[in-house]
């Protein structure tokens, strides 16, 4: 499993301290993403068991505040790229302009 969703997030106090917690270039969406791939880097597992039930209501920050969620969205994947695959980087920044999203 490469990452789950923050919304249901179980994790070890040492292993989240390790990782450096939460990240706060992220605001919005990734950060769970980018946390997760913290605690691969640190030899742990990341894990999903479908027997726990949970229910995110998704979409309710998009719905109030669309545009400033899909730059927020934008911004997030940017850092993303530069914090995890820094190579890749600018070739998102480049495509992501193209289709005039950044």
């Amino acid at each position: 499993m490469d990452w789950v969703s923050g919304a249901c997030l179980l994790v070890r106090r040492r292993d989240a301290e390790a990782a450096g917690l939460l990240d706060e270039r992220f605001f919005l969406y990734t950060e769970d993403v980018d946390f997760c791939a913290s605690i691969r880097k640190l030899g742990r597992k990341v894990l999903f068991t479908p027997v726990a039930t949970i229910t995110h209501l998704r979409g309710r920050s998009r719905s109030s505040q669309p545009e400033a969620s899909r730059q927020a969205y934008r911004r997030s994947h940017v850092a993303f790229y530069e914090k995890h695959h820094p190579l890749w980087a600018p070739i998102l920044k480049l495509y992501l302009r193209l289709k005039g999203e950044l």
